[in-house]
């Protein structure tokens, strides 16, 4: 893999970009080969566009009201979130835009994809539409290996801890980002050695093709 990956988190004011707005933003920027870090972002977002921030999603986050107004603004942040991703794309002969990396990541691009088109930009000149989600990766890895008894979780928590993980300070967005690239990291190093077991064990010899997806089937679009 050619590309950078973009470990990102975005916390936000309740679960509807049309209506909430983001209150947090989390990045880590690593080489694929590797996984060495190539920078870092963190920062609080103020309020904008006059959308909403529900208490609910205050208290999910972990994000005081304070932090927030204490944070960047939409100018800032736009032309803050346009600088790292282009420091993670790659140019040259290997010329590569930037992959982005989450835990549901489909909630976190769409936030991102609302955000910029209402500052008038496309958020796809300057990352990937392809992403990576650690959560179906890992949906892939154990398929065929539950109990239909069981009913396994997959938030970031669960997911942590199945894989020997340990999570601290939880829906924060720098800690979120930290523990997903761990976890990324570990199902692409038991993908890579062709081990799609968790702490459970394996099952048999028919859900070999499953796993051979598990494998090949790491990119998705949105």
């Amino acid at each position: 893999m050619k590309a950078n990956l973009g470990i990102i988190d975005v916390e936000t004011g309740g679960l509807d970009p049309n209506k909430n707005p983001i209150t947090q933003v989390a990045l880590d920027i690593i080489t694929a080969v590797d996984f060495n870090s190539i920078l870092t972002f963190d920062t609080f977002v103020k309020p904008y566009n006059n959308l909403e921030i529900t208490p609910k999603a205050l208290e999910a986050s972990r994000v005081s009201m304070k932090e927030i107004n204490n944070g960047v603004d939409k100018v800032v942040l736009m032309r803050e979130l346009i600088n790292v991703f282009k420091k993670g794309n790659k140019s040259g002969k290997d010329q590569t835009k930037l992959i982005l990396v989450g835990h549901n990541t489909g909630f976190d691009m769409g936030m991102l994809e609302y955000f910029f088109k209402y500052m008038n930009k496309n958020l796809y000149d300057y990352v990937s539409r392809s992403f990576l989600d650690t959560m179906l990766l890992l949906k892939l890895m154990e398929a065929g290996q539950l109990k239909s008894t069981e009913n396994q979780k997959y938030n970031l928590t669960a997911c942590c801890e199945r894989m020997g993980i340990k999570l601290h300070g939880a829906h924060g967005a720098a800690a979120d980002v930290n523990a997903t690239k761990q976890l990324l990291i570990k199902i692409l190093n038991n993908l890579r050695h062709g081990n799609t077991n968790t702490s459970r064990e394996s099952g048999d010899a028919a859900k070999s093709g499953v796993r051979k997806r598990a494998r090949d089937d790491f990119f998705f679009e949105f």
